[in-house]
């Protein structure tokens, strides 16, 4: 984990991103 690559650090912010967005959404739909 100390040797990351910021990509590798960016492509997790998106998927957290992405899951928290399609989360809210889901909970907005109901």
């Amino acid at each position: 984990l100390m040797s990351l690559s910021p990509v590798a650090v960016d492509v997790i912010i998106l998927g957290l991103l992405v899951s928290g967005i399609a989360s809210i959404m889901s909970s907005l739909n109901f």
